[in-house]
């Protein structure tokens, strides 16, 4: 009997109650035995005009090669300039309606590289022709399914990741399953994905990565790594943007997203919150059901009253801020300290008027101050705090795009700004009241100013210009 065939009819009786191990051939690359071969036993490779199949590594080879606990040899994928690396097999025969779920070890030599894998699997093609170093395109086999752009980690280290890939409904009984591997990435030079410890089961449901599995391995007794990573698949039909994450007490994840949404993410189902938003950049919340966005217009509570996971109240906590109505007017954060106080900052406004021209409406700024980034209202280029009653106090200056924004354990607040006009580069400021942090345009609504604007200082550019620079020099002389 076709061994493809003995394998669907085998799984149709087991009736899939509980998953069903596929046979994956030679996962760990343990054969053949060698310092370096371009055969991967029990795999086929795709050797094209862009595609370079893959290659057996031992990982006594070079020092850069990590370890892995599952044997002494690696499959190495290597992608150069205009090609990529990729190995194949029959794993089985297709199912409708089930979850081909893929777990392997992922890792890449010690060097830092923009590569990563795909996951793929396809049906049907001749498995005859799939031993002549034809791709499963060129059998005659179909996609099916695919989790693209999956990471690897810097500086030798490895992680254990899992991706289930739909079956669908496009295929027939027994028809052959494929398993490919396909390193991807920006085809630098050596761009490496090293792949270890394959396997593949049906599953009837999609499985969630562990949070255990997913943990970064130190590739050296010496490295103390920080932090686990976690890929999370995005269902087809969201767009994330994300603007701001943060976790409500029972682990559950919440997105905000440019395009005016907040996303809950729990054991992988994906939950559309609240919508309706303009463009939330901040997120924060300690109660489950519970988030504050930093919107532009003002900063916003939301709350599900009736535990669907659907906000249903929305409620300004405060909106004491106006908005120039430029493309710019994005409002960061959102941290909050021991007392209840909320901290944001905001992005100064992206040429709003003429440069260097005074502005005659009531209440708007006088100057734009040197720089295409300018603060025509108060608030721009500020940092800010909002007490618990809701009370507005403006915190700090000369912040430029002060896109991130937090407190350390001691309750000191940080922010990172980004580079342009007169920030020559992208700097971590540490936030006190009354801080003036060297961007020009909001130090005009600093009541406490010292620098009259329309001195040397504003009048040292020509209209059009873009200054940038690396650093400041403070005179007390009236002079340069």
């Amino acid at each position: 009997m076709n061994n493809s065939l003995y394998i669907s009819i085998s799984l149709l009786l087991s009736g899939l109650t509980n998953a069903q191990d596929l046979a994956v051939k030679n996962g760990s690359f343990e054969k053949p035995q060698a310092m370096e071969s371009t055969l991967v036993e029990g795999w086929h490779e795709s050797r094209t005009a862009d595609l370079l199949g893959g290659y057996i590594m031992s990982g006594a080879r070079k020092g850069d090669m990590p370890d892995t606990p599952h044997g002494k040899q690696w499959l190495e994928l290597i992608g150069q300039p205009g090609q990529m690396g990729d190995v194949y097999q029959q794993i089985g025969g297709w199912m409708a309606d089930r979850y081909c779920t893929v777990s392997l070890l992922l890792g890449n030599r010690r060097i830092l590289t923009d590569s990563g894998l795909n996951i793929e699997l396809w049906v049907g093609g001749d498995p005859k022709l799939a031993k002549t170093g034809k791709s499963p395109a060129e059998i005659g086999a179909r996609l099916l399914a695919s989790a693209k752009d999956i990471p690897i980690l810097p500086n030798g280290a490895t992680k254990m990741i899992t991706r289930s890939l739909a079956t669908g409904k496009k295929g027939k009984p027994g028809e052959p399953l494929w398993l490919r591997l396909v390193q991807r990435g920006e085809l630098q030079k050596n761009a490496v994905v090293l792949i270890d410890h394959v396997s593949a089961k049906f599953t009837k449901n999609p499985v969630e990565p562990k949070a255990e599995e997913l943990a970064m391995v130190k590739p050296t007794k010496d490295v103390k790594l920080a932090y686990t990573v976690r890929d999370i698949p995005v269902p087809d039909g969201v767009v994330v943007e994300a603007g701001g994450v943060c976790h409500w007490p029972d682990g559950t994840l919440a997105v905000a997203t440019r395009r005016g949404e907040i996303w809950t993410i729990r054991d992988g189902q994906w939950n559309r919150f609240a919508t309706g938003l303009m463009g939330p950049m901040g997120i924060w919340s300690d109660k489950i059901g519970e988030v504050y966005v930093t919107q532009w217009p003002e900063l916003t509570r939301i709350r599900d009253l009736d535990g669907d996971l659907a906000a249903d109240r929305y409620e300004t906590v405060t909106a004491g801020w106006d908005m120039p109505g430029s493309r710019t007017d994005f409002v960061y954060g959102l941290c909050r300290d021991k007392q209840g106080n909320f901290y944001g900052s905001m992005h100064t406004t992206h040429r709003p008027w003429k440069q260097g021209r005074e502005v005659g409406k009531k209440g708007s700024s006088k100057y734009n101050f040197g720089g295409p980034m300018g603060a025509p209202v108060k608030g721009r280029g500020w940092s800010f705090q909002v007490n618990p009653k809701g009370k507005l106090t403006w915190w700090s200056s000369g912040l430029r795009a002060p896109n991130g924004l937090g407190l350390n354990a001691e309750g000191d607040l940080f922010a990172t700004d980004n580079q342009g006009d007169w920030v020559g580069t992208s700097a971590l400021h540490h936030i006190e009241q009354g801080d003036f942090h060297g961007h020009p345009s909001s130090y005009q609504w600093d009541p406490k100013r010292t620098v009259d604007l329309k001195g040397p200082l504003a009048t040292r550019y020509q209209a059009g210009q873009n200054p940038q620079a690396s650093g400041r020099v403070v005179s007390s002389r009236d002079s340069w």
